[in-house]
């Protein structure tokens, strides 16, 4: 994370990710939302606060969410003075 927190912050950005709803890749999506959060140049306090929040809604999502739905889509969006996070199940489960 050292190379985005020395990149001049964003303004505005948007991330739209969709996974297979699998445990494993729980990870993976909370570093991918930690490193867009950084890079848009929040302040640590409220970076830590914000990424707390992301990191309980993609635990919830996907323990309940992977025996019965297919895919997670996880998007975070940001202008000037506005930020959004958006979490969704998609699709019934394979098999």
């Amino acid at each position: 994370m050292e190379e985005a927190e020395s990149q001049t912050p964003m303004s505005s950005m948007c991330l739209d990710v969709t996974l297979p709803c699998e445990t494993r890749l729980l990870p993976m999506l909370r570093d991918l939302a930690e490193r867009a959060v950084v890079y848009l140049g929040f302040h640590a306090d409220e970076r830590d606060a914000l990424m707390r929040s992301i990191h309980q809604v993609l635990h919830r999502v996907f323990e309940l969410g992977h025996a019965t739905h297919a895919s997670v889509e996880f998007q975070l969006a940001s202008t000037a003075d506005d930020l959004r996070v958006r979490v969704r199940y998609i699709g019934a489960a394979v098999g």
